[in-house]
């Protein structure tokens, strides 16, 4: 018989033990995550063999009221001054669904991975796609119009 635990605590250095966790699901966590490497390193880490993760990712701006402001800042501009802690603001990053898939296939042991978009919003990124910042601009205007993604996989037996 299983046990659900919720855990508190940082993403990037939990006191779990290695391979002990079944299933590790979060909503609106990894958006927040100003080292997302060591959050899914951690992950691999904790999770058992055949475990999985479901991860509800948030890609909208959480500063402005318009979803894809954030992707018309420089990067220094955002880290620095629009989303920067020290300042009283609460930290996101920019990671776009395809960045999260990179991220999490590139660790050992993590398969089965996909990303399913829940919403998009064209319309907002159409408002916006004249002044993507330089880091965006080469991206697929698909990736870039998604607003909440779920991230799935497992870890490997």
């Amino acid at each position: 018989k299983g046990k659900v635990k919720a855990v508190k605590g940082h993403a990037e250095a939990t006191s779990l033990f290695n391979e002990s966790v079944d299933i590790i699901v979060s909503r609106s966590v990894l958006e927040h995550i100003t080292n997302p490497s060591a959050a899914i390193r951690e992950q691999a880490r904790i999770l058992k063999k055949g475990g999985v993760f479901i991860h509800f990712i948030d890609l909208r701006d959480h500063i402005f009221k318009w979803p894809f402001e954030m992707l018309t800042f420089s990067k220094q501009t955002w880290e620095n001054s629009l989303t920067n802690p020290k300042n009283g603001a609460g930290y996101q990053n920019r990671l776009r669904s395809d960045d999260w898939f990179s991220l999490f296939s590139s660790i050992n042991g993590f398969t089965d991975i996909k990303i399913d978009v829940l919403t998009e919003n064209p319309n907002a990124f159409k408002s916006i796609k004249g002044r993507l910042d330089k880091e965006f601009s080469g991206k697929d205007p698909e990736t870039l119009k998604a607003a909440i993604i779920i991230l799935s996989g497992k870890k490997s037996i």
